[in-house]
Protein backbone atom coordinates (compact mmCIF):
# COMPACT_ATOMS: atom_id res chain seq x y z
CA UNK A 1 0.00 0.00 0.00
CA UNK A 2 1.39 3.63 -1.22
CA UNK A 3 1.68 6.21 1.47
CA UNK A 4 -0.80 9.19 1.02
CA UNK A 5 0.94 11.06 3.38
CA UNK A 6 4.32 12.31 4.92
CA UNK A 7 5.70 14.34 7.11
CA UNK A 8 9.16 15.68 7.68
CA UNK A 9 10.68 18.10 10.05
CA UNK A 10 13.47 19.74 7.54
CA UNK A 11 15.69 22.77 8.17
CA UNK A 12 13.55 24.03 11.23
CA UNK A 13 10.31 23.27 8.94
CA UNK A 14 7.54 21.19 9.34
CA UNK A 15 6.65 19.21 6.21
CA UNK A 16 3.64 17.94 4.89
CA UNK A 17 3.44 15.93 1.57
CA UNK A 18 -0.48 14.35 0.98
CA UNK A 19 -2.94 12.89 -1.66
CA UNK A 20 -6.25 14.91 -0.94
CA UNK A 21 -8.80 15.52 -3.25
CA UNK A 22 -7.01 13.83 -6.33
CA UNK A 23 -3.93 16.10 -5.81
CA UNK A 24 -0.64 15.81 -4.57
CA UNK A 25 0.08 18.85 -2.25
CA UNK A 26 2.27 19.87 0.12
CA UNK A 27 2.77 22.89 2.91
CA UNK A 28 5.91 23.70 4.72
CA UNK A 29 5.58 25.37 8.55
CA UNK A 30 8.11 27.62 10.17
CA UNK A 31 7.39 28.28 14.16
CA UNK A 32 3.56 27.10 13.36
CA UNK A 33 3.32 29.90 10.60
CA UNK A 34 2.38 28.40 6.72
CA UNK A 35 4.95 29.29 4.99
CA UNK A 36 4.80 27.82 1.47
CA UNK A 37 1.68 25.79 -0.58
CA UNK A 38 2.31 23.13 -3.58
CA UNK A 39 1.85 20.74 -6.02
CA UNK A 40 3.33 17.98 -7.53
CA UNK A 41 2.96 15.41 -9.67
CA UNK A 42 3.26 12.55 -6.26
CA UNK A 43 3.97 12.66 -2.85
CA UNK A 44 7.71 12.41 -3.42
CA UNK A 45 7.80 14.94 -5.71
CA UNK A 46 5.90 17.12 -3.37
CA UNK A 47 8.19 17.01 -0.72
CA UNK A 48 11.38 17.18 -3.14
CA UNK A 49 9.78 21.00 -3.88
CA UNK A 50 9.11 21.83 -0.31
CA UNK A 51 13.18 21.10 0.46
CA UNK A 52 13.99 23.14 -2.69
CA UNK A 53 11.91 25.68 -1.44
CA UNK A 54 12.61 26.10 1.96
CA UNK A 55 16.64 25.44 0.40
CA UNK A 56 16.13 28.79 -1.90
CA UNK A 57 14.42 30.65 1.09
CA UNK A 58 17.71 30.39 3.37
CA UNK A 59 20.10 30.90 0.46
CA UNK A 60 18.69 34.14 -0.58
CA UNK A 61 19.35 35.29 2.77
CA UNK A 62 23.13 34.86 2.50
CA UNK A 63 23.57 38.37 0.95
CA UNK A 64 27.56 39.58 0.78
CA UNK A 65 28.07 43.00 2.35
CA UNK A 66 24.83 42.32 4.74
CA UNK A 67 24.95 43.91 8.15
CA UNK A 68 24.77 41.60 11.30
CA UNK A 69 21.57 41.20 12.92
CA UNK A 70 20.97 42.78 16.21
CA UNK A 71 21.31 41.64 19.56
CA UNK A 72 17.72 41.45 19.87
CA UNK A 73 17.82 38.98 17.26
CA UNK A 74 20.58 36.98 18.50
CA UNK A 75 19.13 36.42 21.82
CA UNK A 76 15.58 35.15 20.10
CA UNK A 77 17.88 33.03 18.27
CA UNK A 78 19.59 31.71 21.17
CA UNK A 79 16.37 31.19 23.44
CA UNK A 80 14.60 29.32 20.29
CA UNK A 81 17.70 26.69 19.79
CA UNK A 82 18.87 26.32 23.38
CA UNK A 83 17.35 23.15 24.74
CA UNK A 84 18.74 21.27 21.44
CA UNK A 85 22.26 22.65 22.33
CA UNK A 86 24.82 20.33 24.11
CA UNK A 87 27.88 20.08 26.39
CA UNK A 88 30.37 21.13 23.63
CA UNK A 89 28.53 23.71 22.05
CA UNK A 90 27.90 25.56 25.28
CA UNK A 91 32.13 24.82 26.39
CA UNK A 92 32.97 26.23 22.46
CA UNK A 93 30.58 29.40 23.33
CA UNK A 94 31.84 30.25 26.46
CA UNK A 95 35.45 29.92 25.78
CA UNK A 96 34.96 31.70 23.17
CA UNK A 97 32.64 34.72 24.61
CA UNK A 98 36.20 34.44 27.30
CA UNK A 99 39.01 34.49 25.19
CA UNK A 100 41.06 37.66 24.80
CA UNK A 101 39.42 39.96 21.96
CA UNK A 102 36.87 37.09 21.75
CA UNK A 103 39.11 35.32 19.19
CA UNK A 104 39.97 31.67 18.82
CA UNK A 105 41.63 28.94 16.49
CA UNK A 106 39.87 25.90 15.26
CA UNK A 107 42.04 23.98 17.59
CA UNK A 108 41.05 26.12 20.69
CA UNK A 109 37.79 25.69 20.51
CA UNK A 110 38.50 22.00 20.10
CA UNK A 111 40.60 21.82 23.01
CA UNK A 112 37.87 23.93 25.04
CA UNK A 113 35.01 21.86 24.16
CA UNK A 114 37.19 18.12 24.38
CA UNK A 115 37.05 17.17 20.90
CA UNK A 116 40.48 15.86 19.30
CA UNK A 117 40.58 17.83 16.33
CA UNK A 118 38.76 21.00 14.60
CA UNK A 119 36.27 17.96 12.93
CA UNK A 120 34.06 18.30 16.44
CA UNK A 121 34.60 21.96 15.94
CA UNK A 122 33.37 22.14 12.27
CA UNK A 123 30.68 19.71 13.13
CA UNK A 124 28.66 21.56 16.36
CA UNK A 125 29.46 25.00 16.66
CA UNK A 126 29.08 25.04 12.62
CA UNK A 127 25.39 23.32 13.69
CA UNK A 128 24.71 25.96 16.31
CA UNK A 129 25.28 28.85 14.01
CA UNK A 130 23.40 26.72 11.26
CA UNK A 131 20.38 26.56 14.08
CA UNK A 132 20.50 30.21 14.60
CA UNK A 133 20.62 31.23 10.69
CA UNK A 134 17.53 29.15 10.44
CA UNK A 135 16.01 30.96 12.99
CA UNK A 136 16.73 34.39 12.39
CA UNK A 137 14.94 35.91 9.45
CA UNK A 138 17.66 38.78 8.09
CA UNK A 139 20.30 38.54 5.30
CA UNK A 140 23.30 37.21 6.26
CA UNK A 141 27.07 37.70 5.50
CA UNK A 142 28.57 34.10 5.81
CA UNK A 143 31.89 33.35 4.57
CA UNK A 144 31.74 30.67 2.00
CA UNK A 145 33.38 27.32 1.22
CA UNK A 146 35.54 26.99 -2.60
CA UNK A 147 32.19 25.83 -3.80
CA UNK A 148 29.74 28.14 -2.79
CA UNK A 149 28.21 26.66 0.22
CA UNK A 150 27.92 28.24 3.53
CA UNK A 151 29.76 28.25 6.78
CA UNK A 152 27.74 28.39 9.59
CA UNK A 153 30.33 29.20 12.36
CA UNK A 154 30.44 32.69 10.26
CA UNK A 155 26.95 33.06 11.54
CA UNK A 156 28.76 33.71 15.05
CA UNK A 157 32.08 34.73 14.36
CA UNK A 158 34.08 36.78 11.40
CA UNK A 159 36.40 34.55 9.42
CA UNK A 160 39.89 36.30 9.86
CA UNK A 161 42.59 34.00 7.52
CA UNK A 162 45.68 34.22 9.02
CA UNK A 163 48.71 35.34 6.79
CA UNK A 164 51.29 34.86 8.87
CA UNK A 165 51.07 30.63 8.86
CA UNK A 166 51.35 28.92 5.40
CA UNK A 167 49.22 26.28 6.93
CA UNK A 168 45.96 28.08 6.43
CA UNK A 169 44.76 28.59 10.04
CA UNK A 170 42.65 31.00 10.69
CA UNK A 171 40.88 32.64 13.70
CA UNK A 172 37.32 33.51 14.67
CA UNK A 173 36.30 36.64 16.01
CA UNK A 174 32.72 36.15 17.87
CA UNK A 175 30.34 38.45 16.04
CA UNK A 176 29.80 41.24 18.80
CA UNK A 177 26.17 41.22 18.75
CA UNK A 178 26.64 37.36 19.66
CA UNK A 179 29.10 37.88 22.75
CA UNK A 180 26.40 40.53 23.95
CA UNK A 181 23.67 38.18 23.79
CA UNK A 182 25.61 35.66 25.45
CA UNK A 183 26.40 37.79 28.21
CA UNK A 184 22.93 38.68 28.10
CA UNK A 185 21.87 35.23 28.75
CA UNK A 186 24.16 34.03 30.90
CA UNK A 187 25.34 31.94 28.75
CA UNK A 188 29.32 32.04 30.06
CA UNK A 189 28.77 31.80 33.15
Amino acid sequence: MALDRITEDYRRHELLSAFHDGKHLGRAWFNKKLEFELEGTSIDDVLSKLHQAVDKKYAKRIVQGAISPTVDAFVSGFQRVLKQVNDGQYAMLKAHFNAPNRCLTPEALAEAAGYKDIGGVNLWYGKLGQWMFEEMSVELDLHVYDDGSPVYTSVLARYIPDTTNPDGHHVWEMRPEVAAAVEALGLAN
